[in-house]
């Protein structure tokens, strides 16, 4: 599935509210694809809908990060048991979803990660990577093009 123009404005974010000076440290009990041993994160506002996700300890750890979108995506991904369980949700409680953004692999596509979404209890301060097995989401989705190249 691929975006068009339309879809690529960036939106203001319902979650990007971090506050710098005394940040809310979100506990990641398994880390993240490629750093399981960087638990927690913070988020620092950026542009638009788009935040960075930056490790409190590990300074290699950081990831541009933005809203699930549905109007694009559909619903997110299903939580397995075990995900509800380090998230510590109530029982009819859902998570914030995430998309891990990729601005550095093309010069003029930013990609979103699909098959690693990020689910956030923000009453709990706790998030989990949900890695998906399915071949129907894609690791190299086309999110938006580069803001130097919308001009093109």
């Amino acid at each position: 599935m691929q975006s068009n123009l339309a879809d690529e404005q960036p939106q203001s974010s319902r979650w990007v509210n971090a506050e710098i000076d005394n940040p809310k440290i979100f506990e990641f009990p398994s880390g993240v694809a490629g750093f399981t041993y960087a638990k927690q994160y913070v988020f620092l506002a950026g542009a638009g809908n788009v935040a960075c996700m930056h490790c409190t300890d590990h300074p290699e750890a950081a990831f541009v990060v933005t809203d699930w979108d549905e109007n694009r995506l559909g619903k997110p991904p299903a939580l397995r048991p075990e995900e509800r369980a380090l998230l510590e949700l109530e029982t009819n409680q859902e998570p914030l979803w995430l998309l891990v953004l990729n601005p550095f692999s093309d010069p003029e596509w930013i990609y979103a990660n699909l098959k690693a979404p990020i689910a956030i209890n923000e009453l709990r301060q706790r998030g989990v990577q949900c890695v998906q097995i399915s071949d129907d989401l894609q690791l190299r989705y086309h999110w938006m093009r580069h803001p130097n190249k919308l001009q093109d």
